[in-house]
């Protein structure tokens, strides 16, 4: 990754491992996987944050595969990106400093306007884009069917359930 777009090198981040939250308090994530939604310009941005041992680490690249029914290096479907809006909402919120965060966007033409943020490396920031494309209300339309058969097929189909209501119930009870 570029120096200046916010992510440090990546061999000092590629330890997944983290034993306390952002904010401090030791807590122990869904499925060794912590997801925090940030609103910037009124966009939702996912923030993901993996431990080396979770269940999403080893597979976070082919559920992008699965996410964008492609079939390319699941690394070739985003772009890091500087984006100070971002990086400040996180180093406000969660306490990380800017060497952390690892912002990116989805390449596709449709699906540009997403963008996402990794806390522990590239893993992350591909968790992070399968969390905005489940997510998203645009003109793209996942293959929520598809996908959740595979999730079901490795076992990943209730964890996966849980993140994402970790975000979504937390949301509805705020509202």
């Amino acid at each position: 990754m570029p120096k200046g777009w916010g992510g440090g090198n990546d061999s000092s981040h590629w330890n997944c491992s983290r034993s306390r939250s952002r904010t401090g308090r030791s807590r122990k994530p869904s499925a060794g996987v912590t997801l925090t939604i940030i609103r910037v310009n009124r966009q939702e941005i996912p923030v993901v944050d993996l431990e080396k041992d979770s269940l999403f680490c080893s597979n976070a690249s082919w559920l992008l595969q699965q996410a964008l029914d492609c079939g390319g290096k699941a690394e070739s479907q985003f772009e890091y990106c500087a984006d100070r809006d971002i990086l400040e909402e996180c180093r406000s919120r969660l306490g990380v400093s800017r060497d952390e965060v690892y912002c990116a966007r989805l390449l596709r033409d449709d699906l540009r306007h997403l963008r996402v943020v990794g806390l522990a490396g590239k893993r992350s920031v591909m968790m992070a884009c399968v969390v905005a494309l489940y997510r998203d209300t645009g003109a793209y339309t996942m293959n929520h069917r598809s996908f959740w058969e595979s999730l079901k097929d490795y076992e990943l189909d209730k964890p996966f359930e849980d993140l994402i209501e970790s975000v979504d119930g937390k949301q509805r009870s705020e509202e």
